[in-house]
């Protein structure tokens, strides 16, 4: 992993950023190395057998009627359901932590698990 900019920029290295911003570069690179077992799998089964590793949810929910219609959420591989920010954030501020309610259905013939507490 390598931090990416202008050749001339200064303290592009997270370690030289303010605390906040090493923070979320932090979590972001442990959620990264979290997921790297299960999406490792997902693209050695998608290079093997063609399945597709991002996944509308009627993909893998084809009984339940209401994901037919659902385009804002998607499931990568069978296990990882994605429900993406697709508002625009109105503070201007990233600094400082923005309150989002993300409509997300979950189909109802499984068991689900919020991904931040890692239970």
């Amino acid at each position: 992993m390598r931090a990416h900019g202008h050749l001339y920029s200064q303290n592009r290295e997270p370690y030289k950023q303010p605390t906040p911003v090493m923070e979320l570069v932090k979590s972001s690179i442990n959620l990264r190395y979290d997921l790297f077992p299960y999406l490792y799998s997902q693209f050695y089964l998608t290079a093997s057998t063609g399945l597709p590793l991002m996944r509308p949810l009627w993909y893998e929910f084809p009984i339940d009627p209401k994901t037919n219609e659902i385009d804002t959420q998607y499931m990568l591989g069978p296990s990882l359901m994605i429900a993406p920010k697709l508002t625009k954030m109105l503070n201007k501020d990233f600094m400082k932590p923005a309150q989002y309610r993300v409509p997300t259905y979950f189909p109802g013939d499984a068991l689900w698990y919020p991904w931040g507490d890692k239970s």
